[in-house]
């Protein structure tokens, strides 16, 4: 992966691998192992948690109605062309949550036999088939 931004990004990058590398003890830069290759070592990656008190900066209303306007601005402009428009991190997978909750989880026909089966096996009832929503064909 390479940091996105520019000088800006480069920045941004290095202060996250200083805090979830270097100070939590972790593997930074090119200790870190391959995020998509499992096989191998560990991959040694660190976690960084910061905690803020908002109201030690302003009133928590205050940045709460900031944080609004933000968002406004950002949902305002405009989509490179054949975007939809502009989301923000975790809007697709809250999306996509709420469709699944709606039109179930799509599984692939030959899989869900699978399951049954190993399911039977258990002594496992199937699973309910509102909350399945079959692949046929895949």
């Amino acid at each position: 992966m390479l940091p996105l931004g520019g000088h800006k990004g480069y920045g941004l990058a290095l202060m996250i691998d200083l805090m979830a590398g270097v100070l939590t003890g972790a593997g930074f830069g090119r200790r870190v192992g391959n995020l998509y290759d499992l096989s191998g070592s560990p991959q040694d990656a660190g976690v960084y948690l910061q905690v803020v008190d908002v109201e030690s900066f302003m009133p928590l209303e205050a940045f709460v109605r900031r944080v609004e306007e933000m968002i406004t601005e950002i949902k305002a402009i405009p989509p490179a062309p054949g975007v939809e428009g502009i989301l923000l991190p975790g809007e697709r997978e809250r999306r996509i949550a709420r469709e699944r909750e709606l039109q179930g989880i799509p599984v692939p026909l030959e899989l869900l036999g699978e399951l049954e089966a190993i399911g039977a096996q258990l002594g496992l009832t199937p699973p309910l088939t509102e909350r399945v929503a079959i692949m046929d064909g895949l």
